[in-house]
């Protein structure tokens, strides 16, 4: 992995301009590197989670479980700014926890 960010790619197509439906989805981030290596990793909007737990809690099958989980995931305000996150991410030695090769 080279530390020069070529490319960010999400598999959900949001619209920039629909600001309400940008904040609420979850989607794979695509990293792609100066090298082409290529990572990917699962972010959800916070309203997008806000959104599963009510909706989980509204659920029937809630009442059998003792908790939600959620592996390797990333939350974000919203995904208009993900360089700086990603950025931060790497710096903190997050990125190497979270991300996965393709």
């Amino acid at each position: 992995m080279n530390d020069i960010i070529k490319k960010i790619s999400l598999t959900t197509d949001i619209n920039q301009k629909d600001v309400v439906e940008h904040q609420s989805v979850g989607t794979d981030v695509i990293v792609e590197f100066a090298d082409d290596d290529q990572y990917v990793a699962t972010f959800y909007s916070t309203t997008n989670l806000k959104q599963m737990i009510d909706e989980e809690l509204q659920s029937k099958e809630y009442e059998s479980k003792s908790y939600y989980k959620i592996f390797n995931a990333v939350f974000v305000k919203d995904f208009h700014h993900l360089l700086p996150v990603i950025e931060a991410m790497m710096v903190e030695g997050d990125f190497q926890l979270i991300f996965k090769k393709v």
